[in-house]
């Protein structure tokens, strides 16, 4: 089919995956969303197994030996070794990332990887699942929370490009309308709208939040208390957004989600070997 819709095109970028030479098969919403999931449940499920302070001193114990974190740090180093421990994370998932956006070998790959940033982030189930037991599992978890709302701000390109596609209002410069009911399928519509704007929100929330404690505490200080709603928000915007522009594209197969089962078999196999990685390395760092 044509490309005669590039309102569509536009806003369908960062998540575009054409068929290749394998005729790939493109994956419903549902499959999509579901496998988005399973790769939010992978870090949930290894945040519970090695997340925990007995196993975080455990592997401290036994990896640290050959490294300079054996020693017992003072509160100011403390905080520096703390401050690694998110550099290091966030480093990790953007390779991961950028990785993921190459193996499902697109041919729009660096918007593709900025679409992968906006996926749903297991931060609010990590979160759940250590106020169980917060005394085992809350330091990672405040890990996993900070971390997140640093990788989650690279989404802010995705969802204020989703933002502008989606405005009935705004007329492109080939004369046609943006996306618009009469064009595409109705429900995608107002559930990418609507993903689009709370992913703005958790932008401004996470930037108003970082610059009251630096105004107000006159230095960086870690309070995950209130990253909460922004990691909330940013949650819902993902699945939002995801599910609004796969329902938009269902109808145009040259701007479906098409990836072949290996490249989703190998992002998998990425996910988690990374994730088993920030986990022992963040531990070796600080307990």
């Amino acid at each position: 089919m044509a490309h005669n819709i590039p309102e569509l095109t536009r806003l369908s970028r960062f998540f575009t995956v054409a068929s290749g030479p394998a005729r790939n098969e493109c994956l419903h919403t549902a499959t999509s969303v579901l496998w988005l999931t399973f790769l939010l449940t992978l870090t949930t499920m290894w945040s519970i197994l090695l997340g925990c302070s007995l196993v975080r001193i455990r592997i401290h114990t036994l990896l640290s030996t050959c490294l300079p974190f054996n020693s017992a740090p003072s509160f100011r180093r403390q905080n520096r070794l703390y401050s690694l421990t998110v550099v290091f994370s966030v480093s990790v998932q953007v390779i991961a990332t950028v990785i993921s956006g190459y193996l499902l070998r697109s041919t729009h790959t660096g918007p593709l990887i900025a679409g992968f940033f906006s996926r749903p982030l297991p931060g609010v189930a990590v979160i759940w699942a250590a106020s169980v037991d917060w005394r085992m599992y809350g330091n990672n978890a405040a890990e996993v929370f900070l971390c997140e709302c640093v990788y989650g701000l690279a989404s802010i390109a995705v969802f204020g490009g989703v933002a502008v596609g989606t405005n009935p209002l705004r007329k492109s410069r080939t004369g046609y309308a943006y996306v618009t009911a009469s064009k595409l399928r109705l429900q995608g519509f107002p559930i990418a709208r609507t993903g689009a704007a709370l992913g703005v929100l958790f932008f401004i929330w996470t930037v108003a939040v970082e610059l009251y404690g630096l105004l107000r505490e006159k230095r960086w200080h870690i309070r995950p208390r209130r990253y909460v709603v922004g990691r909330i928000l940013h949650l819902l915007a993902s699945v939002l957004v995801w599910v609004g522009v796969l329902m938009l594209t269902e109808d145009y197969p040259w701007a479906r989600f098409c990836p072949s089962n290996h490249s989703v078999a190998r992002i998998s196999s990425v996910w988690i070997l990374v994730t088993v990685l920030d986990h022992l390395g963040r531990a070796c760092i600080v307990q």
